[in-house]
């Protein structure tokens, strides 16, 4: 058999080429102890002497956190949305139960507006909290792009 690489003549018994160390084509691949030299990374993984010469090496979590790198603002406001929900489920409910001592018609009057109050209330603070974590998302994206063609 001949190596498909270089040519030369592999012998059967031989897993790989003699000359350039190919593998030949149906056999296992094996190791070769006088090479002693490690296998390759699989792909995607960091070549050695990463980060190359010229690029500054990667920050610490708390680096990125002082420089303003990472934001903290979205997850601040998953909790803001939360309290801010419940405030407002909160002062419907009251809205809609305070009118009626002073009597069913301002009760009812007092009801069904903070039960329409609140369902407004609701939506347009969810969208506000959406606006602004998509403010943050689009900051991250840009910042990855930014990262991307600079490499």
């Amino acid at each position: 058999m001949y190596c498909s690489n270089c040519g030369t003549n592999i012998p059967e018994d031989v897993a790989a080429c003699p000359s350039c160390n190919k593998p030949r084509e149906g056999a296992a691949p094996s190791v070769d102890a006088t090479q002693n030299t490690p296998p390759p990374p699989p792909p995607g993984y960091p070549p050695a002497g990463y980060p190359p010469p010229g690029y500054p090496a990667p920050k610490s979590g708390f680096t990125k956190f002082i420089n303003f790198e990472t934001m903290i603002t979205p997850m601040i406001m998953k909790i803001v949305y939360l309290v801010g929900t419940g405030l407002i489920i909160l002062g419907t409910l009251i809205t809609m139960f305070s009118g009626f001592a002073l009597g069913a018609a301002a009760g009812m009057m007092g009801f069904f507006g903070g039960l329409i109050g609140g369902a407004i209330g609701l939506v347009f603070f969810r969208v506000f909290c959406e606006s602004l974590i998509l403010f943050f998302s689009v900051h991250k994206e840009l910042t990855q792009i930014n990262k991307n063609t600079k490499k």
